[in-house]
Order: C-alpha cells, then sequence, then structure tokens
C-alpha cells in the first residue's frame, strides 16, 4: 500500500516591531527564521512504521532545506522532489496588534514520475487547500485525498475524504457540523490526550494521543474493518 505526502513548506522568516501599526520607520525587537518540517515529520513518522511513504514538496538551495532533504534520503524515506532554482520565503511582521503575511505563489509543476506515484497510492496526503490544488490531485476521482492540518475552501470538499487537525477549530461544534453536512467524510481533530472522530452521524473519541499516531493505525486499515477499528479505541 503506498501513501504519498504532497505539498509546499517554506522557509519563515518572521519579524517583532515595537509597534501598533508599521510606519516608514520600524525597530525590529526580534528577527526569527525557521523551516516548516511538519510534512518532513510525517513523512518521516509513516515510514518508520512501515507504510510505503514518499514525500513530494519543493525544496530550494536554502542550507536548511537541503540538509532537511539529504536527512530523509539518510533515514530511507522516498523522496521525489521539486527541486527550485530561487528561495521563496514566507515572511511575517508582527506589530502590537496584528500580524502581517506576505506568502509566496508557489506552485508544485509534477513531472510524469511524480504524476504515476498518486495515481498509484491508496492515500494522498496534503497541506494544499485550494480548489485548484485540491481538484488536481483528484486523480481519477478516488477519493483518497486527506487534508492535513489545513481547512480547505468549501467548494473544494468533494474532493476530500477527510481532514486532519492538530487543534480544535474555533466553534467546535458548528464548524464540524457544517463540514459533515458539506459533504466532507470524516475529520479527525487532536485535543489533548485523544483524537476526535466525527462523521456526519458518528462522534468518536479515539485513544490516540495526536493525530499523527491516528493516521499511522488508520490508514492501513480495510474499509471493511473501520467500523470494528473504531469501536476498539472508542473511549468510553
Amino acid at each position: 500500500m503506498k501513501i504519498t505526502v504532497v505539498g509546499i513548506h517554506y522557509i519563515h522568516q518572521s519579524i517583532v516591531v515595537d509597534k501598533q501599526k508599521l510606519s516608514f520607520d520600524n525597530q525590529v525587537e526580534k528577527y526569527v527564521e525557521r523551516f516548516e518540517k511538519t510534512l518532513i515529520n510525517l513523512s518521516t513518522k509513516l515510514h518508520q512504521k512501515g507504510l510505503d511513504t514518499a514525500l513530494i514538496a519543493n525544496f530550494s538551495p536554502h542550507p536548511k532545506q537541503m540538509m532537511a532533504l539529504s536527512r530523509l534520503e539518510k533515514d530511507g524515506v522516498e523522496v521525489l522532489p521539486e527541486l527550485k532554482d530561487e528561495i521563496e520565503y514566507y515572511f511575517k511582521v508582527h506589530t502590537h496588534d496584528n500580524v502581517i503575511n506576505f506568502k509566496p505563489s508557489t506552485k508544485l509543476e509534477l513531472a510524469n514520475f511524480q504524476y504515476n506515484r498518486i495515481i498509484n497510492s491508496r492515500y494522498v496526503l496534503t497541506n494544499f487547500d485550494t480548489f485548484e490544488m485540491l481538484n488536481f490531485l483528484n486523480i481519477n476521482n478516488k477519493n483518497n485525498i486527506i487534508a492535513y492540518n489545513v481547512l480547505p475552501a468549501y467548494r473544494a470538499l468533494a474532493f476530500v475524504q477527510g481532514i486532519v487537525l492538530k487543534q480544535p477549530p474555533s466553534n467546535f461544534e458548528k464548524s464540524t457540523k457544517s463540514l459533515m453536512q458539506s459533504g466532507l467524510g470524516w475529520i479527525a481533530i487532536e485535543d489533548e490526550s485523544f483524537v476526535h472522530f466525527i462523521t456526519l452521524k458518528h462522534h468518536f473519541k479515539l485513544n490516540f494521543k495526536d493525530v499523527d499516531e491516528f493516521l499511522i493505525e488508520f490508514l492501513p486499515i480495510p474499509n471493511n474493518q473501520l467500523v470494528a477499528w473504531l469501536n476498539e479505541h472508542h473511549i468510553l
């Protein structure tokens, strides 16, 4: 059983300024640069548990991304990278009142070997949330896409089987009900020491510490064994 993790990850740069609003003269209080490793960490965990996992993502010449790519290959994780010539930054400015985001318009342009891997995967886990990209990944209408720690646009939910979130959304009951009524198959949400698993008609509390642990157990389950598996892990 093949699992493919697909998405975009960035080098994040953040500055904090000592003002309520930006002006033409700003003093920087703090500067932070980090590489968002969510997709890398997920791919590594799935691989370490014996799942046939590949990562398709963008990699730039930035040392932090090159080190991460080298580490993945050393750990035996299959990586099908799209190598970028330029470094693209996700830039944030923090004032006292607001956070101003400058998100790059990075896109994946898949080659045939990457496309074939997606076609042959039982599940595709992605941090894409737009109609355009989820429609693109919905190859042959296989209904095998899981949105990872993002809430897709409502009109893109038709392309998604399930969603996993690392923390509960605001207005928990209202948000989950709205998602289910929009045609989503299921949603799994990390909440302190357990994971919610919600469908249109059912709500289970499962004894997993986080959604990554949930996915490791959930992904290999045959469809005809899902109900028994849910009952086995349900916290009464």
